[in-house]
């Protein structure tokens, strides 16, 4: 699978909105409608099934390239699990992103299996997966669900004209009631108000965040202090 910059994912994302905007309706402000480009511009049709028990626990989704088709396990089906719906549209984007980025390659190399499989079969994507081309496919999501201008115009509604450190924040506050912490990093209180706004899990919203250079979650270094008898 060849390289594909960053750029040029985040071209190819804003170029499927441009043109299901032409083509459908215009995508003024958040949350995007991923299921309606899906289906509606891309004409891919959207399922549910059992996908864990079929592939492994950590199968999520997978994607029929000839019969356009992309199933997602059941676990994520909105209306049942509506806490689930953030990391829904994240599935969703990122079997588009195998669609836009990596069809033509699947399908030029059909006689190969070793890159997805038979094309008949699914490409099968797995959480925590470090394969490039799972990596692209999320660029891909994030890039088509949180734009860089409608994420930087709702950071300015919500009062912030330039990076926020995570720490600083925090301890800014009297309390952290309202804040949490996802592994070892804190999740920003504003990232919660904003990832609420685009409808996508609070991590993904941190992750852009930091790739457009919004969100700082470095520790700040201690601060000296001299003392001189």
């Amino acid at each position: 699978m060849a390289f594909i910059p960053q750029q040029t994912i985040e071209t190819e994302a804003a170029k499927l909105l441009f043109q299901y905007g032409q083509a459908v309706a215009p995508v003024a402000a958040p949350p995007i409608p991923v299921d309606e480009i899906c289906e509606s511009y891309l004409g891919i049709s959207i399922e549910f099934d059992d996908l864990r028990s079929k592939h492994g626990p950590k199968v999520l989704a997978a994607t029929y390239i000839l019969s356009k088709r992309v199933i997602i396990d059941e676990s994520l089906v909105p209306e049942d699990h509506p806490d689930q719906e953030g990391r829904y549209n994240f599935t969703l984007g990122h079997e588009m992103g195998h669609w836009i980025l990596h069809r033509h390659d699947a399908i030029a190399v059909r006689d190969t299996p070793d890159l997805f499989g038979i094309v008949a079969n699914p490409v099968v994507c797995r959480s925590s997966s470090k394969d490039p081309v799972e990596i692209q496919a999320d660029l891909f999501s994030s890039c088509l669900l949180m734009p860089a201008d409608m994420v930087r115009d709702a950071w300015r509604r919500l009062g912030h004209d330039g990076r926020l450190n995570v720490y600083e924040e925090i301890q800014a506050k009297e309390s952290m009631f309202g804040c949490a912490v996802d592994g070892l990093e804190p999740i920003s209180c504003v990232v919660k108000e904003i990832a609420g706004v685009f409808h996508v899990s609070r991590r993904a919203m941190q992750i852009r965040l930091k790739g457009l250079g919004l969100l700082d979650t470095n520790k700040p270094s201690p601060q000296l202090t001299f003392s001189f008898a």
